[in-house]
C-alpha cells in the first residue's frame, strides 16, 4: 500500500497555459494556471502484473496573465473558468492502472488510463492529451482537450551498459469525442483531432533525480519530435 498527502501553495504551483491546450494566449498575452491543492492517493497490486491508484484531489485554480492578474477568457474569447469568476473549487477523483512484466533481458509494460469529468469544470482542467506524458511525437496537449480520455502505452525497455537503458514504445490517445463538450470547445477552436498515435525509441540513464529520458518519436501526422524529461512518466 502506497498512500500520501500532498499540498502544495499557490505561487510553486503554476501551469504554463500551453501544456494545457497547445498555444494558448490570452488579450493580454501569455497565460499561466496557478493552483492551490491538497490530495490523497491509495496504490496496491490488483492481480498478478497489475496494479491500481486510487486518488482523490481538492484544486483551487485559475489562470493569470504574464504580470499575475486574474483573467477569465483566452483570446479566441473562450471562458477559462467554469465559474465566471476568477479562481474554481474542484474536487478530482482518478484511477490508474499499470501491466508490467520483465525477464532477465528486458521488461515490457503496459499502461491503460481512461478519465471521465462529472459536472461543471474549467476548460483547463480538461484531460490535455499529446506529449512526453501522454502521446509522444506531438507537443503538448496537441491531440486533445476533452472531458473524457483514454491513453495507452506501451513499452519493452532492455539494459544497455551500466546506468543506461533503451526503450521502444508506443502511445495512444482519444478524447472519445468529448471535445465539444469542453467549455468553449478550446480543441475544436484550436483544430486539434482528438486522437491520434505515436512511436518511437529512447535511451534512459539512472540518476539521483530519477530517469534521465531521451526520447524520439513520429506520430500518425508523420511528424516528429525530441522529448527530454528527468523521473517517471506521469
Amino acid at each position: 500500500m502506497n498512500v500520501y498527502v500532498q499540498t502544495s501553495h499557490d505561487a510553486n504551483s503554476r501551469t504554463p497555459g500551453s501544456l494545457v491546450h497547445g498555444t494558448i494566449r490570452s488579450a493580454r498575452g501569455g497565460l499561466t494556471i496557478a493552483r492551490v491543492t491538497a490530495g490523497i492517493e491509495y496504490s496496491q497490486p490488483v492481480r498478478p502484473k497489475w496494479s491500481g491508484t486510487l486518488g482523490l484531489i481538492f484544486q483551487h485554480a485559475g489562470a493569470r496573465d504574464d504580470k499575475g492578474n486574474p483573467i477569465i477568457r483566452d483570446i479566441y474569447n473562450s471562458p477559462l473558468t467554469a465559474s465566471g469568476n476568477a479562481y474554481d473549487d474542484m474536487l478530482i477523483a482518478k484511477f490508474e492502472g499499470v501491466y508490467t512484466d520483465s525477464d532477465w533481458a528486458c521488461s515490457t509494460s503496459f499502461k491503460c488510463i481512461r478519465g471521465h469529468v462529472v459536472g461543471n469544470f474549467p476548460p483547463h482542467e480538461a484531460f490535455a492529451i499529446g506529449g512526453i506524458n501522454s502521446v509522444r511525437g506531438y507537443e503538448e496537449g496537441a491531440v486533445g482537450s476533452g472531458r473524457s480520455y483514454m491513453v495507452g502505452s506501451g513499452e519493452i525497455s532492455f539494459r544497455m551498459f551500466g546506468p543506461v537503458e533503451g526503450v521502444l514504445f508506443a502511445d495512444y490517445g482519444n478524447d472519445l469525442g468529448s471535445g465539444p463538450t469542453v467549455r468553449g470547445d478550446p480543441a475544436g477552436a484550436r483544430g486539434k483531432p482528438g486522437n491520434g498515435c505515436g512511436f518511437g525509441a529512447g535511451i534512459r540513464v539512472d540518476s539521483p533525480l530519477g530517469p534521465l529520458r531521451l526520447e524520439y518519436a513520429f506520430n500518425d501526422k508523420l511528424a516528429s519530435r525530441f522529448h527530454f524529461g528527468v523521473g517517471y512518466r506521469n
